[in-house]
């Protein structure tokens, strides 16, 4: 398993011992925009040989909620609820069909208040 992330991404600074188990995942703020990596391994694979549902599951939690606290130190995110309709598998290669590894999603605010919504750039 990977120890390092790419290079101006780190950890947030709390503990979190399910996404250590899973990851590492990390992010970094670049002029004002928030991006989130973590390096797909076989072990994210399902039997189908697509990246895991609940690896992306876990991935956008982390995501959503450093979102909302990455400004604020020493502040966490607790998830109450999340839901999600995948509506194809994921793809495990680029088009010349080597695979990077790196999972690098980046979305935009939408709106907030009884629900909050992101959609990817």
């Amino acid at each position: 398993m990977p120890t390092e992330l790419p290079a101006g991404y780190h950890p947030y600074g709390y503990g979190d011992p399910f996404e250590d188990c899973v990851g590492p995942l990390g992010y970094k703020v670049d002029a004002g925009r928030i991006s989130f990596v973590f390096e797909a391994q076989p072990h994210h694979r399902d039997s189908s040989d697509s990246l895991h549902g609940g690896m992306l599951m876990t991935f956008a939690d982390y995501a959503v909620c450093l979102t909302a606290v990455w400004d604020q130190p020493g502040e966490k995110c607790v998830t109450v609820s999340f839901n999600c309709e995948f509506v194809s598998a994921s793809v495990s290669s680029t088009a010349s069909g080597q695979h990077d590894g790196h999972i690098t999603p980046s979305a935009r605010f939408s709106a907030c208040g009884r629900r909050t919504f992101y959609h990817g750039n």
